[in-house]
């Protein structure tokens, strides 16, 4: 029970946080997107809060009561703004498929391979190895303190611990949600944790769909639903050597890497994308900079900027190929 709790209010606060980011950019509301972009934004805001809190050296339970402030304050405004947007009336059309159900056909085998993803996170064991994510939030909860206990020893830190590592947020962000509904860490962090990632993933990946067979062209929703059919059947079948991306998924999915693999960068990427098609927007550019500082919070700030870097590098590379090309066109 407490376990669905957790995941009800986290989906609640993404959800909420997700909603606001489109109101204020006036967004047509997309549920992919707004979960995504509600991840990210109160990924960012729990890091950026988190790093005074270890400067001052507070107790875990501060950071516990301003992180509950600040969720109660944007599920409050988001619930409003939504409100007020209803009441004013956005005048968006609905339109209806004459063909909705032969456009369905494709996600029920879709549907399966990912049910069998997950189902698969049960069925072999993590790779935990030296991980020592289970020990902090341990000790951070027995403590009450943010870094300044060794998780392996038990011992106080005297010097402290590479500054590098106080801004990979995750075990404390872990510590709050376990606090909040945690009842077997063995379930909470090596099954849970990977399976959300793994359906953040796939919303992801249901984002490219839609940029690759926009609903103007024919057929779209099949190709959809053939395209993640076929994604899924890759990243089941792809899980046959450590350190391989399907591998980092469904065997490391709570580690920051294997996050910023699966979220951050396909994400950034997707964005890029997004703006070589269809043009640079200050909401693409705000989004693709949430990305950008979760990657931080999430790995080596230098690993996670190179790998960004390369990522937006590669578009932009693109974008100069593209505008080359156009104008090549017109002068012949």
């Amino acid at each position: 029970m407490k376990t669905l709790w957790m995941i009800l209010t986290a989906a609640v606060v993404c959800g909420t946080s997700g909603m606001l980011y489109q109101i204020i950019w006036r967004k047509k509301q997309d549920i992919a997107s707004l979960y995504i972009e509600g991840f990210f934004a109160f990924f960012c805001l729990s890091g950026a809060a988190l790093l005074p809190f270890i400067k001052l050296r507070a107790a875990f339970g501060a950071y516990c009561a301003a992180l509950a402030v600040c969720a109660g304050m944007i599920v409050t405004a988001g619930t409003v703004a939504a409100f007020v947007r209803r009441r004013a009336g956005t005048g968006e059309e609905h339109t209806t498929a004459g063909s909705r159900k032969k456009a369905l056909v494709p996600y029920v085998p879709a549907g399966l391979v990912f049910a069998a993803l997950i189902f698969s996170l049960f069925l072999f064991e993590p790779a935990v190895g030296t991980d020592l994510t289970a020990e902090t939030i341990f000790t951070t909860l027995q403590t009450n303190t943010l870094f300044e206990y060794n998780p392996a020893t038990g011992r106080k830190l005297e010097i402290g611990i590479y500054p590098q590592s106080k801004l990979m947020i995750l075990p404390v962000l872990y510590s709050v949600l376990f606090q909040l509904g945690g009842d077997d860490m063995q379930f909470f962090l090596y099954r849970l944790i990977p399976a959300l990632v793994l359906g953040l993933h796939f919303l992801i990946l249901w984002k490219w769909s839609v940029l690759f067979f926009p609903e103007q062209s024919e057929g779209s929703g099949e190709r959809r639903g053939l395209f993640l059919l076929l994604y899924g059947i890759l990243v089941w079948f792809g899980d046959y050597l450590p350190g391989a991306f399907s591998y980092r998924m469904l065997h490391e999915g709570w580690k920051g890497e294997s996050i910023l693999a699966a979220l951050a960068l396909p994400w950034i990427a997707f964005l890029c994308m997004d703006m070589l098609l269809h043009g640079v927007t200050p909401r693409r550019l705000c989004s693709m900079a949430a990305g950008c500082v979760a990657g931080v919070f999430l790995a080596p700030w230098k690993t996670a900027a190179a790998l960004e870097a390369v990522t937006v590098t590669l578009f932009v590379l693109l974008w100069c190929v593209r505008r080359g090309w156009r104008c090549l066109k017109q002068r012949i």
